[in-house]
């Protein structure tokens, strides 16, 4: 069983990393006008996007569509604790968002339904 565990566990790692190969970091990605551009090909970006703290901590990871943030954004504290998780849509948070403190304690301010990057609700 222990076999079978391992087996799996490095399936999942080896196909996860393969995954996030074709992610740019956040430092090859620039902002003009509201629209992201890959340094590498000076197009609006379409992709994934990963970064990471200096210690290898992931920092937050995302994607764009048309230089645009798009779907499920995560970042974290450099101590690992989750800082937001939320949808984007056409650049802007829609849906439910969730904004922690550095001390776990949740922003009321930032969590919450949002549509078109407005606060509706709780």
């Amino acid at each position: 069983m222990l076999k079978k565990s391992f087996i799996v566990c490095v399936f999942c790692l080896a196909f996860g990393a393969e995954a996030d190969a074709d992610a740019l970091s956040g430092k090859q990605i620039v902002e003009k006008d509201g629209i992201s551009y890959s340094i590498i090909s000076n197009e609006p970006y379409d992709g994934a996007v990963i970064n990471f703290f200096s210690n290898g901590q992931l920092d937050y990871k995302g994607s764009f569509k048309n230089g645009r943030k798009e779907g499920i954004w995560v970042g974290y504290y450099l101590d690992g604790q989750l800082r937001f998780k939320g949808r984007y849509k056409n650049g802007k948070r829609h849906g439910r968002w969730e904004t922690k403190t550095k001390y776990g304690q949740k922003k009321r301010w930032q969590s919450g339904m949002f549509k078109n990057d407005i606060r509706i609700s709780d």
